[in-house]
C-alpha cells in the first residue's frame, strides 16, 4: 500500500492518503483517454491499425490487438488472436466501436454492408 501526502505551496500537509494506485506527476494535456502509464513513464496512446474487408453482409477485421472491446448493433465482444468476423442480418450502415485497450485510442467507425 502506498502512502501519499498532499501539501499546499507553503509545505503544509492538507491530507494524507493510502492507496494501492501509483501517482505520477503529469504535464498539462495528459488524460486517461490519450495516455497510459508504462514502467513509471506516461506514454501517448497509439491509433489502432484497422485491416478490414467486406463481403456482402460480413465484415472481417484482421490483426486487431488482443483484448479490445468491440461493440456494434447492440452486441459486444472481446478480440482474441483470431480474425474478428461480424455478420449483419440486413444491408445498411452500422457503427463499430473499438475501446478499452490501455495502449490504444478508442476508435469508432461506420461500415456499410450489403
Amino acid at each position: 500500500m502506498n502512502h501519499y501526502a498532499m501539501a499546499d505551496d507553503t509545505g503544509r500537509i492538507l491530507q494524507v492518503a493510502q492507496t494501492s494506485y501509483t501517482y505520477v506527476l503529469a504535464q498539462e494535456g495528459v488524460s486517461d483517454t490519450t495516455h497510459y502509464l508504462e514502467n513509471g513513464e506516461i506514454r501517448q496512446k497509439k491509433a489502432l491499425a484497422i485491416d478490414m474487408s467486406l463481403d456482402g453482409l460480413i465484415v472481417t477485421f484482421d490483426g486487431l490487438v488482443y483484448g479490445l472491446t468491440v461493440t456494434t448493433n447492440g452486441t459486444e465482444t472481446k478480440t482474441d488472436n483470431q480474425p474478428l468476423v461480424i455478420e449483419y442480418d440486413l444491408p445498411g450502415t452500422y457503427s463499430i466501436r473499438f475501446s478499452g485497450h490501455v495502449r490504444y485510442l478508442d476508435h469508432e467507425m461506420e461500415v456499410t454492408v450489403g
